[in-house]
């Protein structure tokens, strides 16, 4: 009954992509397959919806996202047009994956 983690997809429909975004899980809980269940479920969504590709920005699960859920390393060129216009804006130096299905 407690809540251990998140994870949102954000679509991005006029571009054929969504972002695997906001992949949180509690310390405590890390270890047990939590993140790779709420990866895969934001996938299955995109799937359902006929989004081929999704991406994600990340430094610290950078490792998670090629070595587990498969990803790869990508560049800004994936990023749909808004979404990197906001990451710019941002000054952040997140790595991006991407994944096509």
């Amino acid at each position: 009954d407690n809540v251990v983690g998140c994870v949102a997809l954000h679509e991005y429909p006029e571009e054929s992509t969504a972002e695997v975004a906001c992949l949180y899980v509690k310390q405590a809980h890390e270890g047990r397959g939590y993140g790779r269940d709420l990866v895969l479920h934001a996938e299955s969504i995109a799937k359902r919806r006929g989004i081929p590709c999704v991406f994600a920005l990340s430094n610290r699960a950078a490792d998670f996202f090629t070595g587990k859920m498969h990803y790869a390393p990508a560049g800004m060129d994936a990023l749909p047009r808004r979404r990197r216009d906001q990451y710019e804006a941002s000054g952040r130096d997140s790595l991006v994956f991407s994944k096509t299905f």
